[in-house]
């Protein structure tokens, strides 16, 4: 019942029309699964569960033209890596190495910047550029429940049933927030 009602929310919230905020919908979580960590827990995995649809349209709208186009320019675009390739496909061709090399790295950040219909386009795009299911579901479930801890901490404490479980959760929020912040400078580095 509710529950259901619940998982498909996450979809439509992905969708790029008006409907409900996933930030909304994460804060009803410790209401419909009784605590906040439970709560949260459930938030990432539906959210995630919801962006595999859009991952796997992208890999399946664009594997044709992926695998005729980049088959072809592969030896073409690694040859040139270090150069100053100046065709309009040297930000594709990065793009694809970069979800083949540091896929699940790219999945993490790219979620850790977006929310609503934006997530649903990025879904897309990392299913079109071939990125690992496996790295992606990861890396979003991870992001995910980031932003689904601080959200049910929210909303227990708006309904004022978390006490000092939403407490300790929102210290785990921080520092997973610092690892996102680990995370990003690892990737800058390289």
């Amino acid at each position: 019942g509710s529950q259901t009602a619940y998982v498909l929310s996450f979809f439509l919230g992905k969708l790029p029309w008006p409907g409900p905020s996933i930030s909304e919908i994460q804060a009803l979580a410790p209401a419909l699964f009784g605590n906040v960590f439970a709560g949260s827990m459930f938030a990432a995995l539906f959210d995630t569960a919801a962006a595999i649809p859009f991952f796997y349209t992208g890999r399946i709208l664009c594997d044709d033209f992926r695998r005729r186009h980049f088959a072809k320019k592969r030896i073409f675009s690694r040859q040139t890596l270090g150069s100053q390739d100046e065709s309009p496909w040297a930000f594709i061709y990065a793009a694809q190495r970069l979800a083949e090399e540091e896929g699940l790295r790219l999945a993490l950040l790219l979620r850790l910047l977006s929310v609503g219909w934006v997530d649903a386009l990025l879904c897309l795009a990392m299913g079109s550029l071939g990125m690992s299911p496996q790295q992606f579901a990861l890396g979003h479930l991870i992001a995910s429940w980031r932003s689904s801890i601080e959200y049910a901490c929210l909303g227990a404490t708006l309904a004022d049933h978390g006490g000092a479980q939403a407490e300790l959760l929102i210290l785990l929020q921080l520092l997973l927030a610092i690892a996102s912040g680990a995370v990003v400078t690892a990737c800058a580095a390289k």
